[in-house]
């Protein structure tokens, strides 16, 4: 017989505890990321506002220092800008720190100071701020010396990031430095963007990740210098004999197919390294009207006013195939995927039909094309899974096109006359 169980020997839990506060920092990173996405851009500054207001004991506190520190931690970098740029108490602050730094005469020692720095950066456009250092460094001779110093200093100490924001202060404030001699110097990061540099020596100097958007580099010496990661925001350009009417770039961005106006000439770039051109395919009797590159990028489709659409390789340059006898000229042409994975070549122009080509193809190299379906049955010959064996006193030029158009079997008894 079971002896009965006393309640004190049976734990006792609490039902419910008090959940712990959670917070949007406490959550992953991944997922903070994901939550900011979702938001617009005035949701998002409410929320980077909130998390970086200074509180204590749940009231506000006023430490643009503390609110700083609090943005530049907990604030996305590519969201920083916007959110310093537009807090009237840190263009305050950022002011003032200059105007003590002044005062003192320790104006130059701005560039030490990162996080301070940092901020100027930040506050780029606020006319106030650089339109007091930009006077005091154009009216002051010995701030520019000074300033001037750190970076010859870096060519031989350990003091690079204070030689890049000293660079960066003089270019920001308009300074010239055509002629100098800025060999060795180490500027890591420098934001030389819009500056002058005429003639001058960066022989074996550390570039790395420097902004030279802009800038004027007429006759400077880099030789030896490591340009690592350089940004000029500015792509070369690709130099044509004539004017270009239309341009395509390739799937994977590797190559561009430019048009010239009034032409039957379609040339092809490479643009993924070296620029230069390719390929130049000739073939068409008249203008192209269209181009377009197969989904794989294999193949450059051309349309063209003397009714044919070619088909060119963009490995090796040549016309592995051409489709003819268009009622028209050919307006439009354009690739897919089907379904089941076919090749598909679509097509319209002056004969009014829009027309969808089957594209065999293997290894690089296309096989039979055949006409798959077409809007407009009386606009071209359709002969689909059209039966022709033994048929005879057939053209060779006739043969072709029923095959073109999707006939079947080849044993064609072509005349040769």
């Amino acid at each position: 017989m079971l002896n009965p169980v006393s309640n004190s020997a049976i734990p006792s839990y609490l039902l419910a505890q008090k959940s712990p506060t959670l917070s949007l920092l406490s959550l992953p990173i991944e997922i903070q990321e994901e939550i900011e996405n979702w938001l617009d851009f005035s949701d998002q500054k409410t929320l980077f506002e909130a998390q970086t207001t200074v509180t204590h004991n749940g009231d506000s506190v006023d430490s643009p220092a503390l609110k700083l520190h609090l943005m530049q931690k907990r604030v996305p970098p590519k969201y920083q800008q916007t959110l310093i740029s537009s807090d009237a108490s840190l263009q305050a602050f950022a002011l003032n720190q200059l105007k003590i730094l002044w005062k003192s005469g320790q104006l130059d020692q701005v560039v030490e100071r990162l996080a301070l720095f940092k901020l100027l950066l930040l506050l780029a456009g606020d006319s106030a701020i650089f339109g007091f250092l930009t006077d005091r460094i154009q009216q002051e001779p010995e701030l520019k010396r000074k300033l001037l110093n750190w970076v010859e200093r870096s060519k031989t100490e350990e003091v690079q990031p204070v030689a890049a924001n000293a660079l960066t202060l003089l270019v920001k404030a308009g300074v010239q430095l055509n002629g100098l001699d800025f060999s060795q110097i180490k500027v890591r990061g420098a934001d030389l963007s819009y500056g002058v540099f005429d003639y001058t020596q960066f022989e074996g100097a550390d570039l790395r990740e420097v902004n030279w958007h802009r800038s004027w580099l007429r006759g400077v010496n880099l030789d030896g210098a490591d340009l690592a990661g350089v940004e000029f925001d500015e792509k070369s350009t690709l130099e044509t004999k004539t004017g270009i009417a239309k341009s395509l770039y390739s799937p994977d961005g590797q190559w561009l197919a430019s048009l010239g106006r009034n032409a039957g000439i379609v040339k092809l770039w490479g643009v993924g390294g070296t620029r230069a051109l390719a390929h130049t395919y000739i073939g068409h009797e008249g203008p192209v009207e269209c181009l377009a590159f197969s989904p794989d990028g294999q193949w450059l489709a051309s349309a063209s006013w003397d009714k044919a659409v070619k088909l060119w390789s963009v490995r090796t340059g040549d016309c592995q195939a051409a489709l003819s006898n268009f009622a028209g000229h050919v307006y439009a042409v354009a690739w897919q995927t089907s379904p089941d994975g076919a090749t598909m070549l679509v097509t319209g122009g002056q004969d009014k039909a829009v027309s969808l080509w089957r594209v065999a193809h293997d290894s690089g190299q296309i096989g039979k094309i055949r006409l798959d379906w077409t809007s407009w049955p009386q606009g071209v010959l359709n002969a689909a899974d059209a039966l022709i064996e033994n048929v005879r006193n057939l053209s060779p030029q006739n043969a072709a096109l029923l095959r073109q158009r999707g006939a079947v079997q080849a044993h064609l008894s072509e005349s040769h006359s």
